[in-house]
């Protein structure tokens, strides 16, 4: 994966360099991108991950809102959540993984609130922490947990859902974004193949650096703004 992220970094300065300046010593100056190409791909597959996550956790919620449903304490419930969650997403699931800490520290007699607090800080997930926050409280309270666990889950996947939906929705117009973005950058490889004496002034002279390097300022600002606003947050 890394190796990969390497290879694709390679490619964007190479082909930048050679679109835009013509030049080797272009694509030594914007070598540096690598890093940064790398750091934004290891950025989005963590986001990836932790999507994925969120997903299985939903499901982890709901079994033991079921289990409760059913009579079960809520260390228990958790424990049988367990078992339902290696069926459905087996055992290398980082739900699964982070259930299976909790029911080992309520083995050790701590506070289940406590340990689901550990598990949310570990897994650095908004939703799992505001579900600690929300148990925590419900312990300290004395209230109806079943209750209080019930409409935490319904909220928390309901906005789980809907994070899913959007991300569905928009996953077409990112796929359109990522052809439009490529578009600018073929009209100038067709011209260099097939025309290139069209373009020929625009390299090997401070005019045509300028001119170019103007373009290619242009072109990263407009796919930076395309990302964004198909990145929704809720």
């Amino acid at each position: 994966m890394f190796i990969r992220w390497i290879f694709e970094a390679v490619v964007i300065v190479s082909l930048t360099g050679y679109l835009f300046y013509n030049s080797a010593k272009a694509v030594f100056i914007m070598s540096p991108y690598i890093i940064l190409h790398i750091w934004l791909r290891n950025k989005a597959y963590i986001a990836k991950c932790r999507e994925k996550q969120i997903a299985s956790f939903k499901d982890g919620i709901r079994f033991v809102n079921n289990s409760m449903h059913a009579g079960y304490s809520i260390e228990n419930s958790f424990k049988e959540a367990l078992i339902q969650m290696e069926q459905v997403y087996g055992k290398d699931d980082d739900t699964y993984k982070g259930f299976k800490k909790i029911v080992g520290r309520i083995m050790l007699n701590i506070p289940i609130e406590q340990a689901f607090y550990q598990y949310a800080v570990e897994s650095g997930t908004e939703e799992i922490l505001d579900f600690a926050e929300i148990l925590k409280f419900a312990k300290r309270s004395g209230g109806n947990m079943s209750h209080i666990i019930n409409n935490t889950a319904n909220i928390i996947t309901e906005k789980i859902s809907l994070k899913q939906e959007i991300s569905t929705v928009i996953a077409g117009k990112k796929f359109e974004q990522m052809i439009l973005s490529a578009v600018p950058a073929g009209i100038i490889l067709y011209m260099r193949v097939s025309s290139f004496e069209t373009i020929e002034k625009l390299y090997g002279n401070l005019f045509g650096i300028i001119v170019m390097s103007v373009c290619l300022f242009i072109y990263i600002v407009s796919v930076i703004i395309a990302s964004r606003i198909s990145s929704i947050k809720i």
